[in-house]
């Protein structure tokens, strides 16, 4: 749901002449960040099975405290 709604959001912030360079950039940003998490979660279940999930979860606490600034 989150990926369509930034697409959508981003699409209105945008000219037609734009939208398809922010929308495909935005597109491989997030592809990235896919891989990326993958690639870190991967080394750190490699070293200590529940390493990733704690790793990401404070990782989201993180994230949702900057929010809340």
């Amino acid at each position: 749901m989150t990926v369509a709604g930034c697409g959508a959001c981003l699409s209105t912030l945008v000219g037609a002449d734009r939208q398809g360079r922010v929308l495909g950039n935005n597109l491989a940003i997030q592809v990235g960040a896919e891989s990326l998490s993958a690639l870190v979660g991967g080394f750190f279940a490699a070293l200590f099975i529940p390493l990733p999930m704690l790793t990401y979860g404070v990782m989201a606490i993180l994230g949702g405290l900057l929010l809340i600034t």
